[in-house]
């Protein structure tokens, strides 16, 4: 049985969905890829469940970039309630080596998941590579969407939170008249 590599960066959910230049990107690459027929060999994931394996999120834990990042991985709200404070993190996982390279260049600073340096070294994220066997491809591209970070969800709705207490307190107002 062969085995595939898998390169990917690493980043919070926040930078991985709020970045303008992170859009444009994967928007330009879909855009070539479906011009081109070619198929594709790359992948957004939200709390991907491969972070949880191979100890991974041990060194994430050791890293400048969670030093500098962790209140915007870790929710504030949900650290009282869960024990083992939920990190929400969002990936961009390839087979292209040179994509995640170019992509790394176009972003910034991103430590190497596999040597960490301690100096005082400020990063965008992390990069490293996974090796999986063929029947294991489905699993890598696992994730967890239902964990959203709060912030991006209040983010989103707030205008249709708003838009129905609106609604709600028009209903009030007529029902007292």
């Amino acid at each position: 049985m062969s085995n595939e590599t898998y390169y990917y960066l690493i980043m919070s959910q926040q930078t991985l969905l709020n970045n303008e230049i992170i859009e444009e990107i994967l928007r330009e690459r879909a855009t070539y890829y479906q011009l081109n027929k070619k198929a594709t060999d790359f992948w957004i994931l939200i709390s991907p469940y491969f972070i949880y394996k191979n100890e991974i999120l041990e060194k994430i834990r050791k890293s400048n970039y969670y030093l500098k990042e962790k209140n915007n991985i870790c929710s504030r709200d949900l650290n009282s309630f869960y024990s083992n404070n939920f990190e929400f993190f969002g990936t961009i996982i390839s087979s292209d080596i040179e994509f995640i390279k170019w992509f790394k260049l176009r972003l910034g600073d991103f430590e190497n998941i596999e040597n960490l340096n301690k100096n005082s070294f400020n990063s965008n994220g992390l990069y490293g590579k996974i090796n999986i066997k063929n029947n294991e491809k489905i699993s890598i591209l696992t994730s967890n969407n239902n964990y959203l970070h709060p912030s991006i969800l209040i983010k989103r709705y707030t205008k249709s939170l708003e838009l129905y207490y609106i609604e709600q307190n028009n209903k009030l107002l007529t029902l007292n008249k």
